[in-house]
């Protein structure tokens, strides 16, 4: 039983291990998934930048940016002439008109080369590392839902093996403990006549120990027990009147009772007036208790009638 056991509560103990590493690598891609939904911007220093490094253009620079030739060859901006200095005269001063500058109007829209146009989307929509960042991020997003569902697959499984381990051992354990008791109930009505022929073997030790009320009080106990195991009494401690009272009141064998009646009538004549029998009385309750062994309670049979001896009278 205790190997049974044994069996039962590593198999049981598999299972339940089983099941909860099934909730474990259920629960831990759940929880990857929840922190990856909603992540947490790191803030990113900005540069601190001067108005000296970063003057604002004006419309001539604009102008002269546009103006760049296919060639990517800037040309030097002709410088103004200095003007020259009038001198007095009588006649009246002219004031020179100055030219007029080259405005992006006038900038014919065929000059902007493909390279102006990258330019001037680099300038509005410079690269920078956040505008890469959520790509990647949905990206690990994606992966550890893909790993969520296979994870919850393969717990699943992993779950419904442990179940199934559970129950199987239970039910092994079930069926081995009811074939434990079948067998040991089997096993009593064999075994209790092999173990009381062993003990009757016994009996003579107390006998050549000088214990003659030692003998007597063994075989009475035997017979207390051969009638319980026989499922005739229930009563460990019965005295001879009561065990006599059931065997009579239940559909017992009379040959079965008489043998019963004589064996305990000698015994309480030891145990309770404190007769010395002979030494022929001890062997012959040790041949009715092995007789007593050997008969089925339940047999048919006639009671054999005792006649009374015939006297003088009655012969003459």
């Amino acid at each position: 039983m205790k190997m049974h056991n044994r069996l039962f509560l590593d198999t049981k103990t598999w299972g339940i291990r089983l099941i909860f590493a099934a909730l474990m690598l259920a629960v831990l891609p759940l929880m990857g998934v929840s922190a990856q939904d909603d992540p947490t911007p790191t803030p990113t220093p900005k540069k601190r930048t001067s108005a000296a490094a970063h003057p604002t253009p004006t419309p001539a620079h604009e102008a002269a940016v546009l103006a760049v030739p296919a060639d990517m060859t800037p040309t030097p901006a002709p410088s103004p002439s200095p003007s020259p200095i009038p001198t007095p005269s009588p006649t009246p001063t002219i004031t020179p008109t100055p030219a007029p500058s080259p405005t992006a109007a006038s900038i014919a829209p065929s000059t902007k080369t493909a390279l102006e146009t990258t330019q001037s989307s680099d300038l509005t929509n410079p690269p920078t590392k956040e505008n890469k960042l959520p790509s990647r991020t949905e990206e690990a997003t994606d992966a550890l839902k893909k790993y969520a569902i296979w994870a919850a697959w393969i717990a699943a499984a992993l779950a419904v093996i442990g179940i199934v381990f559970w129950l199987r051992s239970i039910a092994v354990g079930m069926d081995r403990a009811r074939k434990y008791q079948e067998a040991a109930l089997m096993d009593d009505a064999p075994s209790i006549d092999e173990r009381l022929m062993s003990e009757l073997a016994t009996m003579h030790v107390a006998l050549l120990r000088g214990s003659i009320v030692g003998y007597y009080e063994k075989a009475y106990a035997m017979v207390r027990r051969l009638l319980k195991c026989r499922k005739l009494m229930d009563d460990p401690h019965a005295d001879t009147d009561k065990i006599l009272r059931v065997l009579r009141s239940g559909s017992v064998d009379p040959n079965y009772i008489d043998t019963v009646e004589s064996i305990l009538l000698r015994c309480d004549a030891v145990l309770l007036r404190n007769e010395i029998p002979e030494d022929v009385a001890h062997d012959k309750i040790a041949k009715d208790l092995r007789l007593l062994v050997n008969m089925r309670p339940h047999a048919t049979g006639t009671r054999k009638e005792k006649h009374p001896a015939p006297t003088d009278s009655a012969a003459n």
